[in-house]
């Protein structure tokens, strides 16, 4: 059997299958982006996945693929964590863009974007990132993630950008107390999961003038300084995994063509074409 995993901040969708794709289990734990969990939180995770009955003893090779895993010490951390869960089993650790580009590319050349909690870009050869992004986080970059949708409006709310009747029905749908939103970013242990909290009421107010004018600033400052880092950007068409990309494809397809962008497939959940690629290639179906 082989157990395959997607994860960012925010949850973490799990695939445990046969060699022949016969999908066994399909959930989904919190989030396990190494920068905010401890091993243990793996290992609790991995406990919830597994049906009774289902030895980790019979589990031949995990795919983790996984936000926060670029880094070599928290790869490792999370590479620990779950090959003292599964003694027996190949482990292996990627970062979640390459999930993406694997995701919605398979073994064709494009560029891959992430717009989800967080956001990112690499450009891929089919198999590997042969050009990548430099990530910096939700508070010095992740331009067009939630997260940032939810830092600008709140920029916007708190400065009075928004019209009095628009701000009637923010504080009507949400909680807006000061020292509460204080608390939940600066005293949480995943802020960026509390900012794009905030997007699904954006998603549902999205046609009015404020909520369009921010999501597509946003959306072209994720393209102005993420996707146009990489020199191969006019050249390949990008695709997009997240639900932020799938909730906004419409403006993103706007900003797109203002910025001279060709864009590809929209995927909400990229697990199902990881374990595709995976599934295609002649060491995996040895399973």
């Amino acid at each position: 059997m082989l157990l395959f995993a997607d994860s960012g901040s925010t949850k973490t969708e799990w695939m445990l299958v046969r060699g022949n794709g016969e999908v066994l289990v399909h959930t989904r734990t919190r989030g396990l982006n190494p920068y905010y969990i401890t091993d243990n939180d793996v290992r609790a995770a991995v406990f919830e996945v597994l049906p009774d009955g289902v030895d980790p003893l019979d589990i031949q090779h995990v795919y983790f693929y996984g936000a926060g895993c670029g880094n070599t010490e928290r790869r490792k951390m999370m590479s620990d964590a779950l090959e003292d869960s599964f003694t027996v089993a190949i482990v292996d650790v990627f970062t979640d863009i390459l999930g993406a580009a694997r995701s919605v590319w398979q073994h064709e050349r494009g560029i891959a974007a992430i717009l989800g909690t967080g956001a990112n870009a690499c450009a891929y050869n089919g198999e590997d990132i042969f050009r990548k992004v430099l990530s910096l986080g939700y508070l010095l970059g992740d331009e067009g993630s939630g997260a940032y949708l939810g830092k600008k409006f709140l920029e916007m709310y708190y400065n009075s950008a928004f019209d009095h009747d628009f701000i009637k029905t923010i504080r009507s749908e949400l909680d807006m107390d000061y020292n509460h939103v204080m608390n939940s970013i600066y005293r949480s242990s995943t802020p960026s999961v509390y900012l794009a909290s905030f997007v699904p009421f954006l998603h549902s107010h999205r046609s009015h003038p404020h909520v369009k004018d921010l999501l597509l600033n946003a959306f072209d400052e994720f393209f102005l300084k993420i996707v146009k880092s990489i020199p191969e950007c006019c050249d390949l068409p990008v695709g997009f995994i997240g639900s932020v990309a799938s909730n906004f494809e419409n403006e993103i397809k706007v900003a797109a063509q203002k910025n001279k962008i060709l864009t590809g497939k929209f995927i909400n959940d990229p697990l199902a074409g990881i374990v595709q690629y995976h599934l295609s290639d002649d060491k995996a179906m040895g399973y």
